[in-house]
């Protein structure tokens, strides 16, 4: 993790203590690249607190959140959680346990 990853990391835990819930949430990828999980309703509140402490720069005519641009955010929905497979042929497994390659 860099130091803006850090910092970041310490952002959602202050929007979370301020707001007395978890509003946001975070993961990292393979690298320092931070992954935020919101609810709709909280994106304009966290998009502003985003763009305040991590301001893109001045010279960026396309409008980025430290580097990454706005645009390639991805809305999601919560899944129907673990499911039963009953189909072997969409088994991840082979009928002895082990992996299909």
């Amino acid at each position: 993790m860099t130091d803006t990853s850090r910092l970041i990391v310490r952002l959602v835990h202050a929007i979370n203590d301020l707001s007395g819930k978890v509003k946001v949430a975070y993961t990292f990828d393979a690298g320092p690249n931070a992954c935020l999980y919101l609810l709709d309703e909280d994106v304009k509140q966290v998009l502003a607190l985003v763009r305040h402490f991590f301001p893109p720069p001045k010279d960026t005519k396309d409008s980025f959140v430290t580097g990454i641009k706005v645009d390639e955010t991805e809305p999601s929905a919560v899944g129907p959680g673990p499911q039963i497979v009953t189909d072997p042929e969409e088994s991840l497994f082979t009928p002895d346990g082990k992996p299909k390659l």
